[in-house]
């Protein structure tokens, strides 16, 4: 994706330096069981689950991932990022408080609407091509439990697939994940970012993350 030159690119997409301690455990989804490990900021307030064998860094409390050692050297390393080969994925998780998204301009009062703003936010609309409009996706993880949950969600191209993903972690926390893949890995691994992002826990203060933000 075409990031604008802005606080919001910093935020997003910054050069990541260190692996964090992680704790490894299997979950069954479907008929596979995926090894799942927890990703903690370096503030031990964001945590999330991601499948073990992903790639992942961390920095001021955006957390960087991606499916292959080479796509995430590539971006540790400050190189362009090779176009993504089947399945691949770079994607980008954080969080920010809703207050904060309020003062970019990210006002949308439904998650849909949302997803729009951040896509406002980060890119420049003429050089996108919009391929699922923005929507409100219904997920139920578990077919034997009626919980159900719901993210914005809208699917563009650039030079690669994309999808902005947006739920919230908390009553006035939005999480968000800035994902570039392939056509056939959105269908591969839509369903393992949903569980990401409900897994996601921030355990510290508006204030706190707020800081945080605003090292950038």
């Amino acid at each position: 994706m075409i990031m604008k030159a802005n606080a919001m690119k910093s935020i997003i997409f910054l050069i990541l330096i260190s692996f964090i301690p992680m704790q490894i455990y299997a979950l069954a989804q479907g008929d596979d069981e995926i090894e799942l490990t927890t990703f903690e900021s370096e503030d031990e307030n964001f945590t999330f689950e991601y499948p073990a064998e992903w790639f992942v860094t961390e920095e001021t409390g955006a957390a960087q991932l991606a499916t292959t050692q080479a796509i995430y050297e590539a971006f540790r390393d400050g190189e362009d990022t090779p176009l993504l080969e089947a399945e691949e994925i770079l994607m980008t998780f954080f969080i920010m408080p809703d207050e904060f998204l309020q003062l970019l301009g990210a006002d949308g009062e439904t998650l849909d609407e949302l997803a729009n703003d951040m896509l406002t936010l980060l890119n420049d609309p003429d050089t996108i091509e919009i391929t699922s409009p923005a929507e409100i996706i219904t997920y139920q993880p578990d077919e034997d439990d009626d919980t159900e949950y719901e993210f914005g969600q809208i699917m563009i191209m650039d030079q690669q697939h994309g999808l902005i993903i947006v739920y919230p972690i908390t009553e006035d926390i939005t999480g968000f994940a800035i994902v570039a893949t392939t056509e056939d890995g959105i269908d591969t691994h839509s369903t393992t970012i949903y569980d990401m992002l409900i897994s996601a826990e921030y355990t510290g203060t508006i204030e706190e993350l707020t800081e945080t933000l605003l090292q950038q």
